[in-house]
């Protein structure tokens, strides 16, 4: 039986796209490792995605950061659709503190 591969993630990048989708970093506090990423559809709607990094080790030892899982999605990362109060949500969540 061949051996499976596992696969690695991708370090964060400033922009890139997924599902079709463009993502965009917007702000990151490097105290913490919390992200902000501006999403944009294809249809041009617009949401934010607000993250605590992932950590990630390669086979020669570097640590890099990674986006979050979809499952990390409500416990640390948050998807925010609503415009009127972006900025405050954006804002508190970035400020979280992590032990």
């Amino acid at each position: 039986m061949k051996e499976l591969k596992c696969i690695m993630p991708s370090p964060l990048k400033d922009k890139f796209k997924k599902y079709g989708d463009t993502f965009e970093l917007v702000t990151k506090n490097e105290s913490n490792r919390m992200y902000c990423y501006r999403r944009t559809t294809p249809e041009g709607i617009m949401y934010f995605e607000v993250f605590r990094s992932n950590l990630y080790k390669d086979e020669n030892g570097h640590t890099y950061e990674y986006y979050p899982r979809d499952s990390q999605f409500g416990v640390s990362a948050w998807c925010i659709r609503d415009g009127e109060h972006a900025q405050e949500k954006v804002q508190n969540y970035m400020q979280r503190k992590y032990e």
